[in-house]
């Protein structure tokens, strides 16, 4: 289950409708339904020329997401109240089950084979992958743009460490927990 989300701007106020997704294949996912009733967010959001598809959140600031291609998802992070997203786009996201579709980033073999191994021991609809400089896979089982802490377990981390990728927050790096 995913959200996606569509902005309209009413008066001075930017409105948030949302609709969850009725399936898992993200090329299915422009098949929504309402379900929920509008969100206000502040209409001075400053998308800063990064194009919104939908808005994850209604904080105080806000996050989006885009589609790119037919296949991926790109999260804009958290921007606070008045200040502009980054500049430099943002890694997209691929489900695991559209690997090999054009458009989708082609894997290297050893890439391959960690997401095969990942999927045996698995079994979730929700697997993802992203390139930062690093391959990073993660189950994405509250959709591509979650934006919650710690975050979203990196399925192919080191195991002696906790390592986390939060799309919805910051999509450009990993980040570790020390328990």
């Amino acid at each position: 289950m995913c959200l996606r989300s569509r902005a309209l701007l009413a008066g001075s106020t930017l409105l948030l409708t949302t609709a969850a997704c009725m399936s898992g294949r993200t090329s299915d996912s422009r098949n929504v339904q309402s379900t929920e009733s509008p969100i206000r967010i502040a209409s001075t959001a400053n998308t800063g020329g990064f194009h919104c598809d939908g808005f994850v959140s209604a904080k105080p600031g806000w996050s989006c997401f885009q589609y790119v291609g037919k296949y991926g998802v790109r999260c804009s992070g958290y921007v606070a109240p008045g200040e502009t997203p980054n500049a430099v786009p943002a890694p997209a996201s691929y489900s695991v089950r559209d690997i090999g579709r054009p458009g989708v980033p082609a894997l290297s073999t050893d890439e391959q084979r960690t997401v095969l191994t990942i999927e045996r021991r698995i079994r979730s609809r929700a697997l993802r992958f992203t390139i930062l400089p690093e391959f990073v896979v993660f189950d994405a089982t509250s959709g591509p743009c979650a934006d919650f802490a710690p975050g979203y377990e990196v399925l192919n981390a080191d195991q002696s460490h906790s390592v986390f990728y939060e799309p919805g927050e910051n999509p450009y790096r990993l980040h570790t927990i020390t328990w």
